[in-house]
């Protein structure tokens, strides 16, 4: 039964391996006149032209919005996809092609891969405004103490795999099936605003442009825990993932 159990995440881990995850340039289904929100934890930067390297005009923090004026015209010879180095070690790159908006009195071009129909939200309020529809619990016998293994099925379409390995060990997955690959990169970039990447504060971070991950401790050594943390798209949805490890 426990083997049962765990297919479905077994599954869904082998599928990410084959998912695409290059960022094409492309625009996205916008219309002229329609809002959007801004999604970076440091802000776009909203320039005079639909060029890298054209005057700032103001920066547009997360969450604000926007409203589209005019797509750049992918047969157009000022059509362009330019690539923003959000990170440099490990290297993470967006490639985006610019877009015509006004925020507030000021219009200009931003990146358009950091703009979306959704307001930015936050995942674990996401994961908890679902309510349980379905519950599976396998149990089995250790030499330590019993393991456990849960399925659980939520009204907002989430599903949540939970293993408990030990009293001080477990990791849970979460099925989320309509976030998407622009969606994806958008809330990797919200968790590396989130927690950030800084080893002597006890936070390494990790990517290979298919999973970002994040493996939190006590920096002191005095509290033997690890806390990992991580993301990765799937042809089902995104999977988030939280382990934790203590003694």
């Amino acid at each position: 039964m426990k083997g049962i159990l765990l297919i479905p995440l077994l599954l869904i881990s082998n599928f990410s391996l084959f998912a695409q995850y290059e960022m094409e340039c492309y625009h996205h289904n916008y219309l002229e006149n329609q809002e959007v929100y801004a999604w970076k934890y440091d802000g776009i930067k909203l320039h005079s032209k639909p060029n890298i390297a054209s005057t700032i005009l103001s920066i547009v923090p997360q969450g604000d919005q926007l409203l589209i004026l005019e797509l750049i015209e992918t047969y157009s010879e000022d059509f362009i996809c330019f690539s923003d180095t959000v990170l440099r070690d490990p290297l993470i790159v967006f490639r985006s092609p610019f877009i015509k908006v006004k925020y507030g009195e000021n219009i200009g071009y931003v990146l358009e891969h950091y703009l979306n129909k959704m307001k930015p939200f936050n995942i674990e309020k996401l994961i908890d405004s679902g309510k349980e529809i379905f519950q599976e619990v396998v149990e089995w016998p250790g030499d330590y103490s019993p393991g456990q293994a849960i399925r659980q099925v939520f009204d907002n379409g989430i599903t949540c795999y939970t293993y408990f390995g030990g009293k001080v060990s477990y990791d849970k997955s979460y099925l989320i099936p309509f976030i998407l690959q622009n969606n994806f990169n958008l809330i990797a970039l919200q968790l590396l605003g989130q927690y950030g990447r800084n080893e002597e504060e006890g936070v390494q971070f990790e990517s290979d442009e298919k999973s970002f991950s994040w493996f939190i401790s006590d920096p002191t050594g005095e509290i033997p825990s690890e806390e990992v943390i991580s993301i990765r798209i799937t042809p089902l949805g995104m999977l988030y993932m939280r382990e934790f490890t203590g003694c």
